[in-house]
């Protein structure tokens, strides 16, 4: 269960305005007793979205542990350049954990990858 452990420790949740990404954004807020939590919305985590930008934010926030919700392609092409690997498959609703000293290209570790059956 180490999903629902992480769940408890997220901090601030970020989604893409995109009504889909909304939904799921308002869906776990709900799920996880997380209502007290803000949701904040970022352009750049729609499809076509900046990973620099979405590094800036991240490198701006205060929380330690974000929940970002956002869309095919970018979220692989996330994961990608936080970590620094490549092809990372990514699908409809697919959960990925990273950790990082820092947020940063190429500083982020892969925790976990969830795939939906």
């Amino acid at each position: 269960m180490q999903h629902m452990d992480a769940a408890k420790s997220i901090k601030q949740v970020v989604s893409s305005p995109y009504l889909r990404a909304v939904q799921t954004a308002k869906i776990f807020t709900q799920v996880t007793h997380k209502n007290n939590i803000a949701i904040d919305w970022l352009d750049d985590l729609t499809p076509l979205g900046d990973p620099r930008a979405i590094q800036g934010f991240l490198q701006q926030t205060q929380a330690d542990t974000v929940l970002m919700v956002s869309h095919l392609p970018l979220v692989g092409l996330l994961v990608d350049y936080l970590t620094g690997e490549t092809g990372t498959r990514m699908g409809t609703a697919n959960l990925a954990s990273l950790s990082m000293d820092y947020p940063a290209q190429g500083m982020a570790t892969l925790n976990w990858i969830h795939y939906v059956d």
